[in-house]
């Protein structure tokens, strides 16, 4: 008689691969990827959102004039130039401007700004106001509107001189 026996037999396993002391300490070759990955993307998304919020403020600011301009103290932020020039002749006509002293061979004369006609030249001074931050060369207009937002500027008025007034002033003399 054969006896069979019923254990279950022993199967040999293949051994299991020795890790190599090289690689210990190290952060495996697949993980760097992921990192290099992940700043890479950051990156990108800070320059996307950067794009974004200058191009947000150049379409907010096309065919206004940015904020922060003002005109002998008269705001002019986020106004067409049509609107700009009707508030500047609204605020400052009459102009008042200040005393102008005239000299000449060696005497001095004060006159108001009345007596020579001067008036603000409103369609002028809103096209300066307009083109603060307008520079051609893009970085330099980035950092003019930069500085417009933080501080920004005022600006004096374009002025003229009314012709009549000034002859009339002159042929008379001024008075002392």
């Amino acid at each position: 008689m054969t006896t069979t026996s019923t254990a279950p037999r022993r199967q040999s396993t293949p051994p299991l691969p020795r890790r190599r002391a090289s690689l210990r300490g190290r952060i495996p070759p697949r993980r760097r990827p992921s990192i290099v990955l992940f700043f890479g993307l950051c990156l990108g998304l800070s320059a996307l959102l950067l794009l974004t919020a200058i191009t947000a403020v150049q379409l907010r600011f096309a065919n206004r004039v940015f904020a922060g301009v003002r005109v002998a103290g008269v705001d002019l932020s986020e106004l067409t130039r049509e609107q700009a020039a009707a508030r500047l002749q609204e605020q400052l006509t009459p102009f008042q401007g200040p005393t102008i002293l005239l000299r000449y061979a060696g005497q001095a004369w004060p006159l108001a700004s009345a007596d020579l006609g001067l008036q603000v030249d409103a369609q002028a001074t809103a096209q300066r106001a307009y083109e603060l931050g307008r520079q051609a060369n893009p970085l330099d207009s980035l950092a003019a509107q930069w500085r417009l937002a933080r501080a920004g500027a005022n600006l004096a008025p374009a002025l003229t001189v009314g012709e009549v007034q000034a002859a009339d002033l002159l042929q008379r003399g001024p008075v002392h």
